[in-house]
């Protein structure tokens, strides 16, 4: 997940809070575990956010929030051998 931080503040006489995103990075191993006919698979992906000089503006909520570029980069992607243990 991305960390945020917020702070309030008042624009034109309007409740505004800003939420900034702070990076992120993180690995994530995952196992599909078959059967007797079915293979077993393993996954390994790199997931990065990554904040942006760029805004999104909520005028409902007054929240003002920082957009973040995010990424989900698989790695190794391996498919094991039928009978394996």
């Amino acid at each position: 997940m991305t960390s945020l931080h917020s702070e309030v503040f008042w624009h034109k006489g309007q409740r505004i809070e800003r939420i900034t995103a702070h990076p992120y990075d993180a690995w994530v191993v995952s196992v599909d575990l078959g059967q007797r006919n079915d293979y077993t698979a393993v996954a390994a992906m790199h997931h990065t956010r990554v904040p942006v000089d760029d805004w999104d503006f909520n005028e409902n909520s007054g929240e003002l929030r920082q957009k973040v570029l995010e990424r989900f980069a698989v790695r190794g992607l391996q498919r094991l051998p039928l009978g394996t243990d």
